[in-house]
C-alpha cells in the first residue's frame, strides 16, 4: 500500500477528485473560518495558496496564506478544515488527521464585524503534497519554511508566525490525542453568525 493510498480514496468511485474550486460565500454564515497548513514529513516545506487580487479583504488580496475558508452551519471546525482543504487543493484528507494548533478571535476584515479562526496543521508525504490542483484565481505552491520567517510582501502578515506555531506543535510528541475524532471536538457551529 502506497503512502498516498492512505490519503486518497482507493478508487475513483469512492470519492471523485475535486476538479475545480467551488464558488465561495462572501461572508461566513457562522462567523467562523478554518485554515490548514500542510507540511512535508520533515517540516521543511509548506503548501500555500495565493488569494486573488480582488479578494474582499484587502489584507489577503494577492497574498500567500494557508488553504481554508468558512465553517458551515452545523459543521465541526475539523470537518470544515478537511472539506475546505480538499476544495482548494484537490487533496483528500480526514478530519482525524488534523492537528489543532490555535483558535483566535479576529477583527481584521473590514467586510465583517468579527470572526473566529481555527488553525490546523498536517504532515503529508511529498507525492501527496505535489498532487495539488489549485486554480487560476487561487494558485498553490510549496514554499521552504525558512523563507517565511522574513518579512515578505507576498505573504499574508500572519503566515510566518502561524507556520512557526504549526511546526512547533507538530514536533511535539503528543501533538494530538490518539483516537481523537472530529465528533469529540467540543466546538460546533450550531447557529448562524451573531450580529
Amino acid at each position: 500500500m502506497s503512502a498516498s493510498s492512505l490519503i486518497r480514496p482507493q478508487s475513483e468511485s469512492d470519492t471523485p477528485k475535486v476538479e475545480s474550486v467551488r464558488p465561495r460565500a462572501a461572508i461566513s454564515p457562522t462567523g467562523q473560518y478554518v485554515m490548514v497548513f500542510a507540511f512535508d514529513l520533515d517540516l521543511e516545506s509548506v503548501l500555500l495558496l495565493k488569494k486573488p487580487e480582488t479578494h474582499k479583504n484587502p489584507l489577503f488580496a494577492g497574498k500567500w496564506t494557508a488553504p481554508g475558508g468558512h465553517v458551515e452551519i452545523g459543521e465541526l471546525w475539523m470537518e470544515a478544515a478537511a472539506r475546505e482543504f480538499e476544495e482548494e487543493t484537490g487533496i483528500l484528507i480526514s478530519a482525524d488527521e488534523l492537528t489543532g494548533v490555535l483558535a483566535f478571535w479576529c477583527n481584521c476584515d473590514p467586510t465583517e464585524r468579527h470572526h473566529t479562526v481555527a488553525v490546523y496543521a498536517i504532515k503529508l508525504n511529498e507525492e501527496v503534497l505535489d498532487d495539488y490542483l489549485g486554480s487560476d484565481d487561487e494558485p498553490l505552491d510549496r514554499f521552504n519554511v525558512s523563507w517565511l520567517g522574513l518579512t515578505r510582501d507576498e505573504f499574508m502578515w500572519t503566515t510566518g508566525p502561524l507556520v512557526s506555531m504549526c511546526i512547533e506543535r507538530l514536533k511535539q510528541p503528543l501533538a494530538r490525542t490518539e483516537g481523537q475524532s472530529a465528533k469529540d471536538q467540543a466546538k460546533k457551529s450550531t447557529k448562524g453568525k451573531e450580529g
